[in-house]
């Protein structure tokens, strides 16, 4: 018997595992590539910097792509980050309820600690 999608449930319940093991290694994966840079962003700003950096991380909620980069992307906002001003490119989603961008942070040798977002 189908259901709506004229599909069977057995075919559903698959579809539906299928997606949520996919989504499941893609965060495994980017907890893989991201893990090597925070070790390198906390042994270039030490702990206590470092926890801002967790802050930062925490207050934009859905984060990946973590590097390093040269020049950040956005405008300057001073947010009281130790090392200096936080970039933030953002952008506005189709909803007008929805938000990403890139959120740049300042490291003492001139580069920066860069992750892009979504909520």
């Amino acid at each position: 018997m189908s259901n709506i999608f004229g599909i069977t449930d057995e075919e559903c319940f698959e579809i539906m595992r299928a997606a949520d093991e996919a989504h499941t290694q893609y965060l495994m994966d980017q907890q893989a590539r991201n893990a090597p840079v925070l070790e390198m962003v906390k042994a270039l700003v030490g702990d206590e910097v470092f926890a801002q950096v967790e802050d930062e991380i925490e207050t934009a909620e859905n984060t990946y792509d973590y590097e390093i980069v040269d020049e950040p992307a956005g405008a300057p906002q001073d947010n009281g980050f130790a090392l200096g001003d936080v970039y933030v490119d953002q952008e506005c989603g189709m909803s007008g309820d929805d938000f990403s961008g890139t959120v740049a942070l300042p490291l003492p040798d001139g580069r920066y600690f860069q992750f892009a977002f979504n909520c």
